[in-house]
């Protein structure tokens, strides 16, 4: 599976749910691509930490006024199959 999707809809879906922040296995690629959501205003903080010994990235989620999260759907543009 096609782990920067996973990432995205791990933000979707702890958006939906109400949680404060949520953990991914960490990459450099994925730590570099929550840091421009952060940029962006789509995420609110993103950490790199360590967790029973491996490296995870903890994302802060950020939510509107009204209680909505940022990051609600999330459209794949280039897939293997359709180039």
């Amino acid at each position: 599976m096609d782990q920067i999707a996973n990432m995205i809809n791990m933000v979707k879906n702890a958006g939906r749910a109400g949680h404060e922040f949520v953990v991914v296995p960490h990459s450099k690629i994925k730590f570099s691509i929550a840091e421009c959501l952060v940029k962006e205003g789509f995420l609110k903080s993103v950490t790199k930490k360590t967790k029973k010994g491996f490296p995870i990235i903890e994302l802060g989620l950020i939510y509107s006024e009204d209680g909505t999260p940022k990051v609600t759907g999330a459209d794949r543009i280039s897939k293997s199959s359709c180039r």
